[in-house]
């Protein structure tokens, strides 16, 4: 984007590629402003269930943001001259940033498994000191999460692999070929670890106990 704006300045005035930057900024402070107007509005009106609501405070964050950096691209769109030129350029940098790195990121953080959270929770239930072993490969959201090293066992779950009565494990649910465990045991949990929800998540973790 430097290089065109560079090439823009640089020719002269007869030359139609000078009209292309000016009228590229007039386009992006309208649609600066409508991506303001469409948070605030999607914000206000949501109830909590909308994917693309944000919070409150970054909603009016935003819209502050993007009046300024439209202000400033329209007001500096015929500019050439440095440093007028490079503020017109900052203004359309900064919007991507707040709409890329904030509106986006935040859509993605409402619509994501909320897997720490189980994590968390499976930790705070779990033995102190507990051992926890796998069978087979699991997910690498679920094993960043839970902290602590997981030895891999064999996906067979043979009775001699695991540790006596009480021994916690976990495998992949989805895992192909399927995790067969040949010893009694009970389910105590199951993690969903996909990167977006879903009534019926594909990528699970299921954490056990054997019994006796």
């Amino acid at each position: 984007m430097g290089l065109v704006v560079q090439r823009c300045c640089e020719t002269t005035a007869a030359q139609q590629w000078r009209l292309v930057w000016p009228r590229f900024l007039a386009i992006l402070a309208a649609l600066m402003l409508l991506a303001g107007i469409f948070v605030i509005v999607t914000t206000t009106l949501d109830n909590g269930s909308w994917i693309i609501g944000q919070p409150v405070w970054f909603a009016v964050v935003y819209v502050l943001c993007v009046a300024v950096l439209a202000a400033t691209a329209w007001r500096l769109r015929e500019a050439t001259a440095y440093p007028w030129s490079g503020v017109a350029l900052l203004s359309v940098a900064v919007f991507l940033v707040l709409t890329l790195a904030g509106v986006r990121d935040n859509i993605l953080i409402h619509t994501s498994e909320p897997t720490a959270e189980a994590v968390a929770d499976l930790k705070r239930h779990l033995p102190p000191d507990t051992r926890l072993v796998s069978l087979g490969p699991v997910f690498h959201v679920f094993v960043y999460y839970y902290g602590d090293p997981i030895p891999i066992l064999p996906r067979s779950g043979r009775e001699s692999a695991l540790p006596a009565c009480g021994a916690y494990f976990c495998f992949d649910e989805s895992a192909s070929p399927p995790v067969k465990v040949n010893f009694p045991w009970e389910p105590i949990a199951k993690i969903s670890c996909e990167r977006r929800h879903r009534p019926h998540p594909h990528d699970v973790v299921v954490v056990g106990r054997r019994l006796p």
